[in-house]
């Protein structure tokens, strides 16, 4: 009896250490918003641009009705606190702007830029895509602009075949990538006070080989086949941040790419010197009779590495669920190389190719940069999306030395409960805020309500947030 009970007692203690997800958590609507869940399987991005250790949270959509894109805010640099958001304040000017895909936004302080491609090749969009951004300085946005165009084209147009990829390295830095209609990565940034011209990141005078050379892939409106980090974290406390830019890009034959600029980004900033980059096959052929790399997403996974998760589509009929992938890259001798052993995050994703909607992945990374490893959540990640169920759910991810020992540590949790159903991949970002810091996720989602449709169409939808600490 005794031995029994001091079993029981030691499986009680082992409980209690061992990880554990948290309650489920509870959905809140950011009241006011109608957004475009049309053949976007993204239609909300989120970002956090703390300040004097404040959280400031903004989330952007693409309204259904107009095409205009538009913000909800909280936190200090608009006198919310978080998570209490704003209305929705349109950023817009111009109705119907022929924007597709997802915004994509940087900041520091109460600075913010907003890219979007504007027109574009899909169906009801026709010309071609070119870079618009829009500003805002304290509280005051500016008009769209749409001077940087896109990369040139043999006939000296301009095409962009993606969505835009921004990261800010520092203040008053921006680098943005996209895909160009030439099947190459691309970049502009802006660096003392002044945007560059455009730069072909993996064609000649940059690349040194011509493995990628017009051979990225673009999946357009089922999510992007580019994935933008920039590794600002610390290998040790006592390390400098190692300030580098990874784009993780899928050619044409579904292999996974690291494109790395390996200099601190931070400090003169020059991706047209080819010195600058290296180039690194992760994975090839990643399963490749089940599917392919699509909707790709990634994020910093310290120490040193990369987590990297994608839909792997599916050719199959109609509503069958896909699997979510998992591949982790790590650093060795200088550069970051695929362990080439996928793992599968989970089964059932949601997945309708009449409306070529993958289940695009949301990783976030757990943490602060240099902090010690030692104690969860920190150097995890977790990766949010849509399953079969449409539930939102969640998983996190652990990493260790050697590589192989990155996996699942707390299996998968549905945010919310079985009821809360949505229609669209989610956004989230981690709070920097107090206590918080590191430990807890915001969460936002879209659901579908015809009744907020003011024009044609019925797929305008309503947006939720919900946060989550693991």
């Amino acid at each position: 009896m005794t031995n029994t009970r001091l079993a029981i007692a030691l499986a009680a203690c082992y409980a209690l250490l061992l990880p554990a997800l948290t309650a489920a958590a509870t959905w809140n609507q950011i009241k006011g918003a109608s957004v475009d869940i049309d053949a976007m399987n993204t239609p909300l991005t989120a970002t956090n641009i703390p300040a004097g250790g404040k959280d400031n949270v903004d989330v952007y959509a693409t309204w259904g009705d107009d095409s205009s894109v538009r913000v909800a805010s909280c936190g200090a640099a608009v006198k919310t606190s978080c998570p209490t958001f704003t209305g929705w304040v349109n950023i817009s000017p111009t109705t119907d702007p022929g924007t597709f895909g997802t915004a994509s936004a940087v900041g520091w302080g109460s600075q913010r830029y907003v890219f979007m491609t504007t027109g574009g090749s899909l169906p009801g969009r026709p010309g071609p895509g070119l870079l618009s951004y829009a500003t805002r300085n304290g509280t005051a946005w500016s008009a769209w602009n749409t001077s940087l165009g896109g990369p040139p084209t043999a006939n000296s147009g301009q095409c962009i075949s993606s969505n835009p990829q921004a990261i800010s390295q520092a203040p008053g830095m921006i680098s943005v990538f996209v895909i160009g209609c030439d099947g190459n990565l691309w970049n502009i940034y802006f660096q003392n006070n002044q945007w560059s011209s455009w730069v072909n990141v993996t064609a000649p005078p940059v690349a040194f080989f011509t493995a990628l050379a017009n051979n990225i892939h673009s999946v357009t409106s089922q999510g992007s086949s580019i994935a933008v980090v920039y590794d600002n974290s610390r290998p040790s406390p006592q390390s400098s941040a190692l300030n580098q830019i990874h784009v993780i890009a899928v050619d044409n034959s579904s292999n996974v790419w690291d494109i790395n600029y390996f200099q601190d980004a931070s400090n003169n900033y020059n991706p047209n010197d080819g010195n600058n980059w290296s180039f690194t096959e992760t994975s090839t052929s990643v399963d490749p009779n089940s599917g392919t790399w699509n909707a790709i997403g990634a994020a910093i996974s310290p120490p040193e590495s990369i987590a990297v998760f994608a839909d792997e589509g599916n050719s199959a009929s109609v509503n069958v669920p896909t699997s979510l992938k998992g591949l982790q890259l790590f650093e060795a001798d200088g550069s970051f190389e695929g362990n080439n052993d996928t793992e599968m995050v989970a089964a059932g994703l949601f997945d309708n190719t009449s409306d070529d909607f993958l289940a695009a992945p949301t990783p976030v990374t757990f943490g602060k940069p240099g902090s010690a490893c030692s104690s969860f959540p920190s150097c995890t990640n977790g990766v949010f999306f849509i399953n079969s169920a449409l539930n939102i759910q969640y998983s996190i991810w652990g990493v260790g030395t050697p590589a192989n020992s990155w996996d699942r540590i707390r299996g998968t949790k549905t945010v919310g409960n079985a009821g809360d159903t949505f229609d669209a991949n989610p956004a989230a970002v981690v709070s920097q805020q107090g206590t918080s810091a590191g430990k807890k996720a915001y969460v936002f989602a879209a659901r579908k309500d015809p009744s907020l449709c003011v024009g044609t169409g019925d797929d305008c939808g309503s947006v939720y947030y919900a946060t989550v600490t693991p």
